[in-house]
């Protein structure tokens, strides 16, 4: 890296100086994280867009430190993501996950909370707006196939899940990174 601001930029991640070699363990996210930057960079090169790139450039890096934070594989935390993220389409409850890997829910929600910062549902539903993002990147399937496949009753329901999470609709969305 090079730049004047790379010192401040640095010294915002020193954990990243202290280890610079990091094992991706939920390599989807980064991905998708580095999709968004990507998006972001053909759309325009105003002032505005180049801020708007810092601050997901900002969300990458973060993204990388917390990536750190993840259980490797085989402990209970690291079999309930990857149940999720294997089972997008499916809406479990948090005393059935914790039952399937042998945690209390209240064990597993507070590892959840440690690690990722936010709850089981939380980060299902998160799960499930990263496939949404990429399904109305990649596919033609209707907002209500989207929907459904994402384990949704309710198109609108999904709609305002989507909107709440990525301040827009799926339809513009979809225009917006199809144009």
């Amino acid at each position: 890296m090079a730049g004047l601001a790379v010192p401040d930029a640095l010294a915002q991640f020193p954990d990243l100086l202290q280890s610079p070699v990091v094992t991706l363990r939920r390599l989807e996210r980064i991905l998708s994280r580095i999709s968004d930057l990507l998006v972001a960079l053909e759309q325009d090169s105003a002032r505005l867009m180049l801020e708007v790139n810092t601050g997901l450039t900002v969300t990458l890096l973060g993204e990388l430190m917390a990536d750190r934070k993840y259980p490797e594989c085989g402990e209970p935390l690291d079999r309930t993501m990857a149940y999720l993220r294997q089972n997008v389409g499916s809406n479990p409850s948090v005393p059935e996950l914790a039952k399937m890997v042998g945690l209390s829910s209240s064990h597993l929600t507070t590892l959840f909370r440690n690690s990722t910062g936010s709850g089981v549902l939380a980060y299902h539903t998160s799960i499930k707006m990263e496939r949404a993002r990429q399904l109305l990147d990649t596919s033609t399937l209707s907002i209500a196939s989207i929907a459904s496949e994402l384990g949704y009753r309710d198109q609108f329901y999904f709609s305002r899940h989507f909107k709440s999470a990525h301040g827009v609709s799926p339809s513009a969305f979809r225009q917006r990174t199809n144009s």
